[in-house]
């Protein structure tokens, strides 16, 4: 499982997913979350490769959480999030 999350990190993802993420994010408070979101996902990484399963958990649950924050601020309407 924690290669499995390793492996869906990429850096190339991650950089797509940030360039179209701050693209919608247009006031400060969707472009804080956004932040956060990606310093998340980053510490889920981070976790993943360590091999840290309980650290990797609570990175995403930050990772959700924050998502879900930035798609409030944003304006987006995210069906499942």
């Amino acid at each position: 499982m924690v290669v499995f999350v390793v492996s869906q990190c990429s850096d190339s993802w991650v950089s797509e997913f940030k360039k179209a993420a701050d693209s919608v994010s247009t006031n400060a408070d969707s472009k804080s979350a956004v932040n956060s979101a990606f310093s998340s996902i980053s510490k889920l990484s981070s976790s993943a490769q360590a091999g840290d399963a309980q650290g990797a958990k609570q990175a995403f649950v930050g990772v959700v959480s924050s998502l879900q924050t930035w798609a409030s601020g944003s304006g987006l309407q995210v069906k499942g999030l």
